[in-house]
């Protein structure tokens, strides 16, 4: 019989978790609410780091094993993290976000239709309106960066000026991408 650790030689498991504690007033879902809310991405700007992430996971890491999409690694930035999380807790308090979904494996195209398709609703985008920091990016680049320190917000219209406001504040970016709908 084969030792068990074997299997993981080449592509080790990791398994993380974060546990927090809250009350029922600061619970935001990643649920959208309302049709005609904005959705507003706050963070840094999109670039072309973490395109293919999720997929890289689950590729082979052997030292012989290609490396040309090494650039699908996402590049962390802890103190713009650190930004984020406190603008995010303002946000809360102030009871501006109706949902929120964090920007991770298939960047804005899998937060934004999570987020929307928990509700039974939909979502218009306007990808020429999200924050880039690399030119020329189009719009699948867009869609699946997975950019870190970014997150999408369903905000209602009348709040838009004040997350606006916090995310300078706090030194970050902030685009009203587009809107709730109804339907798919």
């Amino acid at each position: 019989m084969r030792d068990s650790l074997d299997d993981y030689e080449g592509n080790p498991l990791v398994n993380v978790a974060c546990i927090g504690l809250t009350n029922e007033e600061r619970l935001v879902t990643a649920e959208a609410q309302t049709p005609g809310n904005k959705l507003v991405l706050v963070g840094n700007a999109t670039g072309r780091d973490g395109l293919g992430g999720a997929s890289f996971a689950s590729e082979d890491l052997a030292e012989d094993a290609e490396t040309e999409d090494r650039p699908a690694v996402q590049v962390g930035d802890p103190y713009a993290e650190k930004r984020l999380i406190e603008a995010n807790e303002e946000l809360i308090d102030a009871d501006l976000v109706r949902s929120a979904r964090d920007l991770c494996a298939a960047g804005l195209g899998g937060a934004s239709s999570e987020l929307v398709a928990k509700g039974g609703l939909g979502a218009h985008i306007e990808l020429d309106r999200v924050h880039q920091r690399e030119p020329n990016m189009n719009a699948t680049e867009i869609l699946l960066a997975e950019s870190q320190e970014r997150m999408c917000y369903e905000v209602r219209p009348e709040d838009v000026e004040a997350v606006e406001a916090i995310a300078e504040k706090y030194d970050l970016g902030c685009s009203v991408i587009g809107e709730v709908t109804e339907g798919n």
